[in-house]
């Protein structure tokens, strides 16, 4: 008895896949990037391209599947098995919410990567995707306090940044800022750093107050945390700003206070009376003799 045979075809769409580069920065020049073509399982398709300045970091991927991904590309590292190579040099996709580096204004800055959902034409064969990078940058908080009496706020401090080696060894010529100077508040601000090593001097004393010779150690971490040590200890900390003291220079009668004329006066009083003494006293002796 004969049966029926059933064949199932399925087709699937092929749409024009747009992406897109944007950036945080968006005043600053940056370096291009690739960016990479995946099934949706996550599966390498071989197809790429380029996104730069020439394209305005946009291009098509034409007739693929609607369901394909793509995805921004970095450098395999060590015992990573390349998923594209380029130019002779492997690379692999980078997953949402992790950490590339890329050029900005021809320098190695930190990037989150961060993956927007499909947007799709009307008809259905047009989709776009957008990759976003976001500049990693934080802030460092200061609180400028008396030693030993952290309640006492001090102003008009000043401070020098500079950005550091591993070892926190440092040029002048690293200046990051020195425009850092603490309000009625005790308080300042770094707006803007990203992620690295750094040392903070102190470049003016509050009124009153001694120098200090001290060089703090600041990290900044690729998750925005920092960290501030002063000779291998931790900084104490409140609401996330570090406390950072002046030592109170001794206080001097002013020249020309009220209070040392009275020592002056009184000085003078007593070489006076010993004077008198031996004075009457070589008067005696002589109308002795």
């Amino acid at each position: 008895m004969e049966k029926d045979a059933h064949v199932i075809i399925t087709n699937t769409l092929k749409v024009n896949l747009t992406v897109n580069k944007v950036w945080s920065d968006t005043e600053i020049k940056h370096s291009s990037i690739y960016a990479g073509l995946y099934k949706a399982d996550g599966t390498a398709l071989r197809s790429y391209v380029e996104l730069s300045e020439n394209n305005k970091y946009s291009d098509v991927f034409r007739n693929v599947s609607s369901s394909d991904l793509v995805y921004e590309l970095r450098p395999v590292t060590v015992n990573e098995n390349a998923e594209f190579t380029i130019n002779n040099k492997g690379y692999v996709k980078v997953e949402a919410n992790n950490i590339i580096v890329a050029k900005a204004n021809n320098t190695d800055t930190k990037y989150k990567v961060s993956y927007g959902e499909k947007a799709v034409s009307e008809d259905g064969t047009m989709i776009t995707q957008t990759i976003t990078n976001t500049k990693i940058v934080t802030e460092l908080n200061l609180i400028k306090v008396e030693k030993n009496n952290e309640k006492n706020l001090l102003k008009n401090a000043e401070f020098a940044l500079y950005t550091a080696n591993d070892d926190y060894t440092y040029e002048e010529s690293n200046l990051v800022t020195d425009k850092i100077k603490t309000g009625s508040d005790g308080r300042a601000t770094v707006n803007e750093l990203v992620p690295g090593k750094y040392v903070l001097k102190e470049t003016k004393a509050p009124d009153g107050y001694s120098l200090s010779a001290n060089v703090w150690q600041v990290l900044v971490n690729d998750d925005q945390s920092v960290e501030v040590r002063l000779n291998g200890y931790k900084v104490d900390t409140e609401d996330g700003a570090f406390f950072i003291e002046n030592i109170k220079l001794y206080s001097l009668p002013s020249t020309g206070g009220s209070g040392i004329y009275w020592y002056m006066i009184g000085g003078m009083v007593l070489m006076s009376a010993a004077a008198w003494i031996l004075y009457k006293n070589k008067c005696r002796e002589v109308l002795g003799k």
